[in-house]
């Protein structure tokens, strides 16, 4: 039997979305997020075919827009690495470099994203993110 990745948007709506429990997927965001800290306090899922892209961003929609304490708002998006053209441009990719940029938090992703135009091996890569994980 084969299952749908829960990296697309319509199995995670499916599994955390539903409005009618809304408490799935403030736990799951807190647990990811804030250490398992009741930090968000309600939630919208924004639907994908009202949303505006941000701007900057390119094909990137808002997910969720989340209450947090302090009575402010953020805005939760998920980003899922695209390792086949990783593998394209470094080569075979070890499990131990996939689980290491799996462990990258969003700003060193971006950082990575950045940074992979100058990687040509590797090592190149396994220097990176030594430095990124110390």
């Amino acid at each position: 039997m084969r299952f749908i990745s829960p990296k697309t948007d319509f199995a995670f709506k499916r599994i955390f979305g539903s409005s009618e429990h809304p408490e799935i997927l403030i736990s799951f965001l807190n647990a990811m997020l804030y250490d398992g800290e009741p930090t968000i306090q309600d939630l919208e899922i924004i639907d994908h075919d009202s949303a505006a892209s941000v701007t900057g961003l390119k094909d990137t929609y808002l997910d969720v827009k989340a209450k947090i304490t302090g009575n402010k708002t953020v805005i939760v998006e998920m980003q899922v690495l695209n390792v086949a053209a990783f593998v394209r441009r470094v080569g075979e990719v070890a499990p131990e470099i996939e689980a290491n940029i799996q462990q990258l938090s969003g700003e060193q992703l971006d950082d990575l994203g950045e940074a992979l135009l100058d990687f040509t091996t590797q090592e190149d890569v396994i220097a990176w993110l030594e430095s990124a994980l110390a």
